[in-house]
């Protein structure tokens, strides 16, 4: 029995020795040190907040799962740099929170706890694909679309996009150049599609949705409104013997009709790109509506589309004309007409020199007598005046010009017309309140808008008027023949004139005053015939005969100076003087006559001597003038041909009239 127990014994003894060996619970001397320290090392959570990250705008909260952490970022965010806070229970982690870090692959993060150990963690952060499928732009562009003209840019509102092509563009073949924010895009951009009925577009974002959008095109209506071509045919028009077309500017119309035209009942032919034309009020029809053209005519074109545009049509009618001789050849002594004014009126012009070149003498005036030994040359063909302008043709000149806006009634403007004056560039043109004690007045009146003769005075000469008021009514007549200042002969003319500011042009065929030769040339004037009446058979003047000059043209003749243009005998033959001048026969109240009462001189012109003095374009000196002829007032001496007066250009009495010329074509 104790044999059996003896093991049983000796193992509880040994258990008491060992028991006995270990210490008390308070004694802390032989106590292990790492025994309390933590083993815990979990990541508790990992955020990406906006705060620390700008590419951000709200905070990334990642997944945990064992050691795997995982995130999906936004569209687009550049990972290369990001900070995240990490929240854990070990002792440290690394790399650490707040630490920027490149995700562009998975990053390590270990996590040490305080015993030391460690576990690893794996954050994978993935780019979300785009949800975007907007298209931004839809567009046809020229370049793409050889119908087009100019680049057509779409409408997107919504999914409805809409454009509205130019009219006349085939929309069966467009290009559409499409922007859209999707992966990708059905059918394709620059891909020729057939728009006659919508067409839906399909854009397919990176994470697989869609959107559709439905194009629709229009084409709009037609636009043009203009006026190509405007003109009036005789066919159409029976006061016309030729076409004219007219000028189109703009939308400004003009068109210079022939003298004589009856404005009121014209028909015009024209060419429109509208659906309608109007004027008036009336619908128009080429070549067959007929309109009043008194005024300024607004024709409206409206279009397909019913936008509309409106043009003025100004018609001019010439108010004067030349008769056929101008133009062509022609002979010396023969004669043209200008017809001018309503009612008409007409006034007569002579062909005075058909050379290029011509030497005549000019008569020198002296104490007691003239010499024939001066001379002059004429390098100009030209026409001139059968008589003195006569008051009838200058006040119908006068009213083309009111009429037309030349004056104005305003008392301080440059061109002012009243019942006492007429200006222009601030100069007189006709003293209409020029009166003299004897009675005389001037004959041309003006009021209320409409410049008049005084009864039985219209075919005496024009006078009263100055060398700027002749100036004036030859641009003027030039302008009523023409249509236009093309051709007159003076320029240089503004608000403030003076004569010596007066560009002269006579090489153009506008109307102009005479100059000094050529009134001489014309009073002397005899012909390529040896003269037989009279003592003019024996003392006329040619070359190197009754004291001529050897430079003389030779086969002309010529008046001597102490003659009247027209006389056979010289001015002390008073018989001989009566018969082709007017003047001062001894009466108190000394008048001039009508033009045309006495005889012609050799060229078929009148009152060449007498009646009035004749105002020229020439300077006797700086700011006078050569006045030639005589006048009705004075002796038979002051008819001589060779004989001159002057005065200042401002200067305008009874005793001044004028004669014009013109260069022959």
């Amino acid at each position: 029995m104790l044999k059996k127990l003896l093991p049983i014994i000796m193992s509880l003894t040994f258990m008491i020795l060992v028991l006995a060996g270990c210490p008390s619970p308070g004694d802390s001397s032989s106590e292990d040190p790492d025994e309390d320290l933590s083993n815990t090392k979990t990541v508790l959570s990992f955020v990406l907040t906006a705060a620390d990250n700008t590419a951000l705008s709200a905070d990334i909260t990642a997944d945990i799962s064992g050691t795997s952490i995982t995130a999906t970022m936004p569209y687009g965010t550049d990972v290369t740099s990001l900070i995240p806070a990490i929240t854990h229970n070990g002792s440290t982690i690394s790399p650490a929170s707040g630490a920027s870090a490149d995700f562009t692959n998975p990053v390590a993060y270990t996590v040490t706890a305080e015993d030391g150990g460690k576990n690893i963690y794996t954050v994978t952060l993935a780019i979300a694909t785009s949800d975007a499928k907007e298209i931004t732009a839809f567009r046809f562009t020229s370049d793409a679309n050889s119908s087009l003209t100019g680049d057509v840019a779409a409408s997107i509102s919504g999914t409805n996009i809409t454009a509205t092509m130019p009219y006349g563009t085939d929309i069966t073949t467009l290009v559409p150049l499409i922007t859209h924010t999707g992966a990708g895009i059905s059918p394709a951009s620059g891909v020729s599609t057939n728009f006659s009925s919508p067409v839906e577009y399909t854009v397919t974002a990176g994470d697989g949705t869609t959107a559709k959008y439905t194009v629709t095109l229009t084409v709009a209506l037609n636009d043009a409104k203009e006026i190509t071509a405007f003109s009036f045919t005789k066919a159409a028009n029976s006061s016309l013997t030729n076409d004219v077309a007219a000028t189109i500017s703009g939308t400004a119309i003009t068109a210079t009709l022939p003298y004589g035209t009856d404005a009121t009942e014209l028909v015009a032919t024209f060419t429109a790109t509208g659906e309608t034309v109007e004027a008036s009020g009336e619908e128009q029809t080429s070549g067959v509506s007929e309109v009043d053209f008194t005024g300024t005519v607004t024709y409206t074109v409206t279009a397909e589309d019913t936008t509309q545009k409106a043009y003025s049509v100004k018609v001019t009618v010439l108010g004067a004309k030349e008769a056929s001789g101008f133009t062509g050849s022609s002979s010396v002594g023969n004669t043209a007409v200008v017809t001018l004014g309503t009612p008409s009126k007409t006034f007569t012009m002579v062909y005075a020199n058909d050379r290029s070149s011509i030497t005549f003498p000019i008569s020198v005036f002296g104490d007691t007598d003239f010499t024939e030994s001066s001379t002059a040359t004429i390098t100009r063909k030209f026409w001139i005046g059968q008589t003195e302008l006569t008051c009838a043709t200058v006040a119908a000149v006068y009213q083309w010009a009111y009429n037309n806006g030349r004056f104005s009634t305003t008392a301080s403007a440059h061109n002012r017309v009243s019942t006492t004056t007429v200006k222009y560039g601030s100069q007189e043109l006709i003293n209409l309140d020029y009166s003299v004690s004897s009675g005389y007045t001037c004959r041309i009146k003006y009021s209320a808008g409409v410049f008049s003769v005084e009864s039985g005075y219209e075919n005496y000469p024009a006078d009263c008027m100055t060398w700027y008021g002749c100036v004036m009514f030859c641009n003027w007549l030039t302008e009523m023949r023409d249509g236009s200042t093309d051709n007159v002969v003076y320029t240089g003319i503004d608000t403030s004139w003076d004569d010596d500011e007066t560009v002269t042009n006579a090489d153009r065929n506008g109307y102009r005053i005479q100059t000094f030769n050529e009134w001489t040339y014309s009073a002397k004037y005899l012909g390529t015939s040896v003269p037989t009446e009279g003592d003019l058979a024996s003392e006329y003047v040619a070359r190197d005969v009754n004291g001529g000059s050897s430079s003389l043209t030779a086969g002309y003749y010529w008046l001597p100076g102490d003659y009247a243009s027209g006389a056979v005998y010289d001015v002390t033959n008073e018989a001989a003087c009566r018969a082709v001048a007017v003047y001062y026969y001894g009466q108190n109240t000394p008048e001039m006559c009508a033009v045309k009462s006495l005889a012609p001189n050799s060229l078929g012109l009148y009152d060449m001597c007498g009646n009035t003095y004749e105002i020229t374009s020439d300077n006797y000196s700086s700011g006078w003038k050569y006045m030639l002829g005589s006048n009705n007032c004075n002796s038979a001496a002051s008819l001589m041909v060779g004989s001159y007066y002057m005065n200042t250009p401002d200067y305008a009495n009874q005793d001044y009239g004028f004669r014009i010329c013109r260069t022959a074509d």
